[in-house]
């Protein structure tokens, strides 16, 4: 927990100037993030600090109101520029936000920010519900998240304000959010704000409660239709080397960005096409499918096209029950990989060099054996992948696992 809203601020917070720590005069709901407004009685500087809230517990960003003087990690710059930059450039997310209540608030509440243009750290974040609830049974628990993702919403949830707009413009300055939040805590005789952790214990969490759809049956795997399905993205690829990312980031830095992605998109296509026809050359009965956001290109039969461009709630869940019925899922490193992999058997991650770093943040199943999660750095050949897969449906046939 971090701070009471209805209480003053207590906590001080370093002046990104001089360093000297200060106390914070009153919060504001920026949308991600939740700043402390300070001034500086040394050097006469008005600024801005993050309070400790999911990522921002281990990367503080402080910075002045015009966004002149500024201090946070290296490493935290992908988070501190955009936070930055929605709070000087003026530019503000007209958004509606609506409050849906399912229980009876009491005099206690407890408030779980999901806000995040990121699809993965808007579920974790979520996810923190669980912890809470067992912590805090008595509390009136809060989730502030994207309207887009309320079919996420667990059952034992109290109350949800949902944040109308497309997921990516939720970096921004959210107009509003800072004055409806305000007008709520009036309503509680204490209103605290949860840490929500961006890396969760799996075994604490049931998905289920969730994404309201059970996951793989590993007691039934071997009688099941074998199902390998794959997650294909229009934005992030199959690469067949270093080459295809430096002309990727050539051409979008030239603006032609939208001719080379159609490009990779019909290479990974015939890639997918020639890992299925080598499966299919080894077992006849396999059933192959394609999901993900995109259209580019056609598989001919017997892959299953499941990709669409827009998603509806029965969309989301009819994935989630390919994916269930899947021994291997394979896609490129991403949140994208997240519900495939909580949902199938196996999965397999075809991870680009510059995503090295961020490997470990989509396995959030406690998976029954080491082995059944595999990630495959640099360039992987149909051929190679096609190995792979075989001996996952081959592990899942002969084990035990249950």
């Amino acid at each position: 927990m971090i701070t009471d809203l209805t209480k003053p601020v207590s906590a001080r917070f370093a002046c990104p100037a001089c360093g000297k720590l200060n106390e914070g005069q009153n919060l504001f709901f920026q949308g991600i993030h939740v700043l402390a407004d300070s001034k500086c009685p040394d050097c006469h500087l008005d600024y801005y600090h993050t309070l400790p809230l999911a990522f921002t517990a281990d990367n503080p960003v402080s910075f002045s109101r015009d966004g002149k003087v500024t201090e946070f990690p290296v490493k935290s710059e992908w988070l501190a520029t955009p936070l930055i930059r929605s709070m000087t450039s003026g530019r503000k997310i007209i958004a509606e936000i609506e409050p849906e209540v399912y229980r009876s608030p009491g005099k206690h509440a407890i408030l779980i920010n999901c806000l995040d243009d990121c699809f993965g750290y808007v579920f974790t974040k979520l996810c923190n519900v669980t912890m809470c609830k067992k912590k805090h049974a008595d509390a009136h628990v809060i989730a502030l998240l994207p309207e887009k993702l309320k079919w996420l919403i667990p059952e034992q949830l109290d109350e949800a304000w949902l944040v109308k707009g497309a997921l990516r413009d939720m970096h921004g300055r959210i107009d509003g959010l800072d004055a409806f939040i305000q007008e709520q805590v009036a309503a509680y005789e204490t209103f605290q704000l949860y840490e929500a952790e961006i890396f969760i214990d799996s075994n604490e969490v049931d998905f289920k409660d969730y994404l309201h759809v059970a996951p793989f049956d590993y007691s039934n795997s071997g009688s099941m239709d074998k199902q390998v399905t794959f997650i294909l993205r229009e934005d992030r690829f199959w690469h067949s080397g270093k080459s295809e990312e430096f002309f990727l980031r050539l051409f979008t830095r030239l603006g032609m960005g939208d001719s080379m992605r159609k490009l990779l998109c019909k290479r990974q296509n015939k890639r997918v096409m020639k890992t299925v026809k080598r499966l299919l050359k080894e077992d006849p009965e396999i059933r192959v499918a394609v999901a993900g956001i995109g259209a580019t290109g056609k598989f001919a039969s017997p892959i299953e096209d499941r990709r669409l461009t827009r998603m509806s709630d029965e969309d989301e869940r009819s994935w989630l029950d390919l994916y269930a019925r899947s021994h291997v899922v394979i896609g490129i490193h991403g949140s994208n990989m997240i519900l495939p992999g909580i949902q199938a058997g196996t999965m397999i991650e075809l991870v680009p060099d510059h995503r090295h770093q961020r490997i470990g943040e989509t396995i959030l199943k406690d998976y029954p054996a080491k082995n059944m999660c595999e990630h495959i750095l640099g360039y992987c050949t149909p051929v190679r992948l096609s190995g792979i897969i075989g001996k996952k449906l081959e592990f899942l046939e002969k084990s035990r696992l249950v």
